[in-house]
C-alpha cells in the first residue's frame, strides 16, 4: 500500500473517531442534565464542577461519511 493510500486511512480512521468521541460526550453531557447530576471537567490542571443547569449540549456531530 503506498503511503499517500496510508495517510488517507489514517485520516479517515482519525475522523471517525473523532466523530464517535463527540457524539459520546454529547450523549454524556444529555444523560446528566436529563439526570440532574453534576459533570466534573478539567482545564489547564485545575478540576471544575459544572452543574447541570449550567451543562451546554454541544452541537451533533457530522454523520460519518461512508467510505468505498
Amino acid at each position: 500500500m503506498s503511503e499517500a493510500k496510508n495517510n488517507e486511512n489514517s485520516r479517515r480512521e482519525a475522523s471517525l473517531i473523532e466523530n464517535a468521541l463527540k457524539r459520546a460526550m454529547r450523549k454524556a453531557a444529555i444523560m446528566h442534565k436529563k439526570m440532574g447530576n453534576t459533570v466534573y471537567a478539567s482545564k489547564n490542571g485545575v478540576v471544575y464542577a459544572i452543574a447541570p443547569e449550567d451543562i451546554v449540549i454541544p452541537d451533533a456531530p457530522p454523520e460519518d461519511p461512508v467510505f468505498d
